[in-house]
């Protein structure tokens, strides 16, 4: 079995930037910018979601999200 791991990438975020600061992603909710994040890992690393065994992701818990927001993102970013 072939093991990699793909995680930990920075992308310049709207933190870096004081005009995007608090901005336009402040009311998309957490499990749909997990989903993009996902989504766009996949497709970086030129595979095919089913060929993902695993998806672990972190954040704080927040007020609306609704249960297991990480989950929410993977399932929505195209890992089933």
């Amino acid at each position: 079995m072939i093991s990699q791991r793909f995680g930990g990438v920075r992308r310049t975020g709207p933190h870096r930037d004081r005009r995007l600061r608090g901005a336009h992603l402040k009311d998309t909710p957490a499990p749909d910018l997990g989903a993009t994040a996902i989504a766009a890992a996949i497709g970086r690393a030129q595979i095919r979601p089913d060929e993902v065994e695993t998806a672990a992701m972190g954040n704080v818990v927040q007020a609306g999200v609704k249960m297991n927001p990480a989950r929410q993102a993977a399932i929505h970013g195209g890992l089933r």
